[in-house]
């Protein structure tokens, strides 16, 4: 896929695009004719300074699963004084819940959810099926399959107007299994996303990483917290949460894996056996604006060239350039665009967060701006790393 860059006119990190501190918030600052190229369409006037704060609310929807009701929840919070047309729909990974897209402390540095409705977007944070506050029904119950019509039900109540949410457009943004669980609802409800913005995902999860789970999962219900699981619902051993593939330990903070420790949630056995491997089917599917965005010491899809190791279907993570190029093949049908991050696996939680979260945002306003205009195919190929 040639690499073209018709995003815009004048690169962002050229124009009046800067974050300046006003009474500890941050405020985000965008010339108005640029944001104009970026979506497409002419913003009101108001949109030339985005909004200081947000506002946030719970979210509940009631569907079902083959063995019965369930309850999903989301956090849905809106930037104030800018009504945002364009919902971005976050859906964790496993071990995580909604927290991982609004990471508490640390002057927000780790919230994504921050950064976003800064920008202008609107942003429902969802626990998936078997997570943090949505029903978590016997492990065995908790399949891919079963994760993917539940965040279907979610969208559908979006798109109905029967939960208060008010869009024109969703984009999909997902981390690790929740990136997954996108890819399979997009696959199988194709109207569901306007756009897709998979991190920490890729075709199949290397056998390093499958080797660590062993080696630092055990039975949630060890833990206080997760005692009335079943002992299908697995976590992280106490003091393991660096050692397990979720981050490059030179570009991470001591105490932001010590909080993550400290807030983790679970995943199970049956939805690591179900989820696809070698997705190749599901992803050739797609026929939204994608972007690909993993860090460079993601041990959970580069290539493994560790001796010993027994070949598997990864990315290669040398270069931006190589990335794009082992990835591509896998979405043919898809306006495709990749960006190899500074960062481990889970982008969010690494000291480049706001470079991911800035690479994020050029892309989204590009194709899916928050105004909710026309969806635009703008970038294809490598998109780079943000600098600021």
């Amino acid at each position: 896929m040639p690499q073209k860059f018709e995003w815009l006119a004048v690169r962002w990190r050229s124009v009046d695009l800067r974050m300046t501190r006003a009474g500890g918030a941050r405020v985000l600052l965008i010339a108005l004719a640029v944001i104009g190229v970026v979506a497409g369409s002419a913003l009101p006037a108001h949109a030339s300074a985005f909004s200081v704060g947000r506002t946030c609310r719970n979210v509940y929807v009631h569907t079902s699963i083959p063995s019965g009701p369930v309850t999903m929840y989301g956090q849905y919070c809106v930037p104030i004084g800018l009504p945002s047309q364009t919902l971005q729909l976050l859906v964790h990974g496993g071990t995580y819940n909604h927290t991982y897209w609004d990471f508490s402390g640390f002057n927000g540095e780790y919230s994504y959810v921050q950064a976003a409705t800064e920008a202008g977007y609107a942003t429902l944070a969802i626990d998936r099926l078997g997570y943090g506050n949505s029903t978590r029904p016997a492990s065995t119950d908790v399949t891919f399959d079963n994760e993917v019509s539940t965040l279907h039900a979610v969208v559908q109540a979006v798109r109905s107007g029967s939960i208060g949410i008010q869009v024109r457009r969703i984009e999909g943004i997902g981390h690790s299994l929740g990136s997954g669980t996108i890819v399979g609802d997009a696959a199988a409800y194709p109207g569901d996303f306007d756009a897709i913005a998979l991190t920490g995902y890729g075709q199949q999860v290397s056998p390093t990483v499958a080797q660590l789970n062993a080696q630092y999962f055990e039975p949630a219900n060890n833990l206080p917290q997760f005692a009335n699981l079943d002992a299908g619902y697995e976590t992280n051993r106490p003091g393991t949460r660096g050692l397990g593939g979720l981050y490059y330990l030179p570009l991470a903070n001591p105490a932001v894996v010590a909080k993550d420790q400290a807030s983790e949630d679970t995943v199970t056995k049956t939805e690591l056996a179900s989820r696809p491997q070698g997705g190749t089917v599901q992803t050739t599917e797609l026929k939204v604006p994608v972007l690909l965005a993993d860090g460079q010491y993601d041990s959970h899809y580069c290539l493994d060239n560790a001796v010993g190791q027994p070949p598997h279907v990864g990315a290669n993570c040398a270069t931006p350039q190589a990335f794009q190029q082992s990835n591509e093949a896998y979405y043919p049908n898809a306006c495709f665009a990749t960006s190899l991050l500074n960062s481990g696996h889970d982008i969010n939680l690494h000291l480049t967060a706001q470079q991911s979260f800035r690479t994020l945002l050029e892309w989204s306003y590009a194709t899916v701006p928050p105004a909710g205009g026309q969806v635009r195919c703008a970038i294809t190929g490598v998109l780079p790393v943000s600098s600021w």
